[in-house]
């Protein structure tokens, strides 16, 4: 009996295991839209080291566009955490990410604090 039910659960077990190997791939496997989300929810709870590390490591895989449009969101949205999230961005050694992905204005009023 157990033998017969045996060959119909292995395509389910098969479907769970690339499932979960799906959960653990790379960012480069998730689309924009919800690195976007993840980053922006990050600034928004003011969960700054999570957005800075979540940060550097989009801009080492060329996705500065995610960064970018997460901060163009943030002023659209008067999210006061845009400046705090620059300010640590800048602090922990990511000025470039600051000068690429975010508007000129920011990088003034910390190059005269510099």
């Amino acid at each position: 009996h157990t033998g017969l039910d045996a060959p119909k659960m292995k395509p389910a077990i098969v479907i769970l295991c690339l499932f979960v190997a799906s959960l653990y791939a790379a960012d480069s496997d998730v689309p924009n839209d919800i690195l976007e989300e993840q980053l922006y929810n990050s600034v928004v709870v003011a969960d700054y080291d999570s957005a800075v590390e979540k940060s550097k490591h989009l801009y080492e895989e060329k996705k500065s566009e995610v960064i970018t449009n997460v901060v163009n969101k943030l002023i659209r949205n008067n999210k006061m955490n845009c400046m705090e999230y620059a300010y640590q961005l800048w602090l922990q050694g990511s000025k470039d990410i600051v000068r690429d992905c975010f508007p000129v204005e920011f990088r003034l009023i910390f190059a005269e604090n510099a």
